[in-house]
């Protein structure tokens, strides 16, 4: 997908990370997240935040490697759901 794609499917703050591939913010009902990993049928990873300004603080450090930093609540992704307090 490209960047002018994600943004009319309402992601924001979208960062191209390397080879192609971009991160974005998604709000989400209870949550916003940092989403990696999209296709034009999904995403492979999902860091949730408690707000926006957490979420969009959070990808302007990131590298797009590992898990970004900050207070993320958990992680979806291919190996299943993984919570922070089980990460750190």
């Amino acid at each position: 997908m490209t960047a002018k794609e994600l943004q009319e499917n309402g992601y924001y703050h979208i960062k191209e990370i390397g080879d192609g591939e971009f991160a974005a913010i998604l709000p989400f009902l209870f949550t916003t997240a940092i989403i990696k990993g999209l296709t034009e049928i999904g995403y492979t990873h999902r860091w949730c935040f408690k707000t926006p300004a957490e979420a969009v603080a959070e990808i302007v450090k990131w590298d797009g490697t590992g898990h970004p930093g900050g207070q993320w609540t958990r992680h979806l992704g291919p190996d299943g759901i993984i919570k922070r307090d089980e990460h750190v």
